[in-house]
């Protein structure tokens, strides 16, 4: 029950916190995988306004998504930043097997979506991943390919995002 300036501070204070070693050494695999699975993935789902905003404007949707001015102060680009920080030092593995697993449970479009943002964050570092790289080809030949047939736009979306994501 935070406002989302506090939040996002909190969520840059942690960040900022983990690329000190001392500190890192601290913070126990259990808890970076709390923070990932219960804090960082919740606070990717879209919202209700966000649904409406795809619906009546998505070309306005996609602006606001990419809108560089607000980025330091939006909770949603601090939790992108401790995703991207935590899978750097070391847990790139475990968070993609549990996002895999969690897709392969069949979600609702709202948990698919945020699950699929989070898969397309981390491309980068999967792609630099020899233990990870066959299991997103098959993720992105089966399983994505599939999604792209919704009949829910705002998947085809973020299928199409993902896709620009993996495609070098």
């Amino acid at each position: 029950f935070l406002t989302d300036s506090v939040l996002n501070f909190y969520i840059k204070y942690i960040t900022q916190s983990i690329k000190f070693e001392p500190l890192l050494k601290e913070f126990k695999p259990e808890l970076a995988g709390r923070v990932l699975i219960n804090v960082c993935l919740p606070l990717l789902a879209v919202k209700e306004s966000d649904q409406e905003l795809w619906t009546e404007n998505p070309i306005e949707f996609i602006r606001k998504n990419e809108d560089d001015i607000k980025a330091y102060y939006s909770k949603k680009t601090s939790t992108v930043s401790l995703i991207l920080c935590l899978c750097e030092k070391g847990y790139l593995v475990p968070f993609f097997n549990y996002l895999n697993a969690e897709l392969m449970k069949n979600p609702d479009w709202i948990r698919k979506d945020y699950l699929f943002l989070a898969i397309g964050l981390i491309s980068d570092l999967v792609k630099t991943s020899d233990r990870i790289k066959p299991e997103i080809l098959t993720l992105l030949e089966s399983y994505f390919l599939q999604e792209y047939q919704s009949e829910n736009n705002f998947i085809k979306y973020r299928i199409a995002w993902i896709f620009s994501k993996y495609a070098q």
